[in-house]
């Protein structure tokens, strides 16, 4: 079973080597995804058949299964990256918080002339090209509620990554404005 399992996770890190050579990119997008040190130290684990044909585990399957177990994408423990996390919403709940609740900010990240041919009313347009560390002169309070839509869902879920790890700490994601089953300015 043990050999299975590492012949899984020498499967695994090569599917992964290939991807993150094809799209030049070396962070894996889940960050519920084990580390690429980790998967290097799993992909040397090796069971040893002893001469009574029990199996025993070497010292680099104890390293892969005990230092890095709770280690994720960055080098972050799951504590620290839970930090640097959104949380993703439905319009349903969207709605009900723009309905009861004040003080949050309604976040467009299409662009300029996206949202000039209609969005959800009393959002502000910031494009996710533009989300950097200058965002911070637009959104000055990390702590501030941010309610992220788009128009199909895909660019406000990296706009909302992208305000998480800058360390926006109340950053909501709710899809695009396409499926939005309420009222739109035009």
């Amino acid at each position: 079973m043990r050999r299975k399992s590492s012949r899984w996770a020498l499967a695994l890190l090569a599917a992964l080597t290939l991807s993150i050579t094809a799209c030049g990119t070396t962070q894996p997008q889940n960050t519920e995804e084990m580390s690429v040190e980790a998967m290097t130290e799993e992909k040397s684990t090796e069971e040893i058949t002893s001469e009574n044909g029990t199996t025993e585990e070497t010292e680099s399957d104890k390293v892969a299964e005990g230092t890095n177990s709770n280690k994720t994408t960055e080098g972050l423990t799951q504590e620290e990256n839970m930090e640097n996390t959104y949380q993703q919403i439905t319009q349903e709940q969207a709605k009900e918080i723009m309905d009861t609740q004040e003080g949050f900010i309604l976040l467009d990240v299409r662009t300029q002339q996206e949202y000039d041919m209609g969005y959800i009313p009393g959002a502000i347009c910031i494009p996710n090209e533009e989300i950097d560390e200058n965002v911070t002169e637009q959104l000055p309070d990390k702590d501030q509620l941010i309610l992220v839509y788009c128009r199909s869902g895909n660019r406000s879920k990296q706009a909302a990554e992208k305000l998480a790890k800058l360390g926006y700490t109340n950053v909501q994601e709710f899809g695009g404005i396409n499926t939005w089953a309420y009222r739109v300015t035009r």
